[in-house]
């Protein structure tokens, strides 16, 4: 994670990524697979590893084995596609309410605000979403000390679009509310 060699962050950041199952799996379509199978092409099978029980399970032994500070590290890479990957990995991982202590306890609040105003599209919006994750659970004094409690609110606003999924904007909602519960000058 120390290392400045761009490939080497970013081949751990994509192995990180596919042991969490950190990209979203889009299943094809019924008229794609009847198409695939008239053209006698190889349809792939989805593997029973793959399964939630698996992944879930993957991720808890991320967790366990330290990977945490490691994504903090990395967090300070400056490629776009990196970042993407890192803050793909830390909302996946926060979305088990027990790890997102552990997740701030490693510097985690603190990496993703960044990751959640700089980069790719998705980048930004992941790391949106995996703060808004924090702040839910975590007292945002806690998770977000001194100012950057202000700084949170920007990429909680982001995430709160008609475009966006109900799920981003019911928890950047949740979030706000926390966020505004610490003092007047927050709200």
């Amino acid at each position: 994670g120390k290392s400045e060699d761009k490939n080497t962050l970013f081949s751990i950041a994509s192995i990180l990524s596919n042991l969490a199952n950190a990209q979203p799996r889009e299943k094809p379509s019924d008229e794609m697979k009847k198409l695939a199978e008239y053209a006698k092409h190889h349809i792939p099978e989805e593997d029973e590893k793959d399964g939630e029980k698996f992944y879930n399970n993957r991720r808890q032994k991320l967790m366990d084995s330290g990977v945490a500070p490691v994504l903090t590290l990395m967090a300070k890479h400056k490629s776009d596609s990196c970042r993407e990957l890192i803050a793909s990995v830390y909302l996946v991982l926060c979305e088990n309410s027990d790890n997102r202590g552990k997740i701030v306890a490693a510097g985690g609040g603190k990496a993703l605000i960044p990751l959640a105003l700089e980069g790719t599209t998705v980048g930004k919006a992941r790391a949106s979403q995996a703060l808004a994750k924090i702040a839910i659970s975590i007292n945002p004094e806690m998770a977000f000390p001194g100012q950057r409690c202000l700084e949170v609110v920007r990429p909680l606003i982001k995430l709160l679009h008609p475009d966006k999924k109900t799920i981003e904007n019911y928890e950047a909602l949740m979030a706000l509310t926390n966020l505004a519960s610490v003092d007047a000058s927050v709200r």
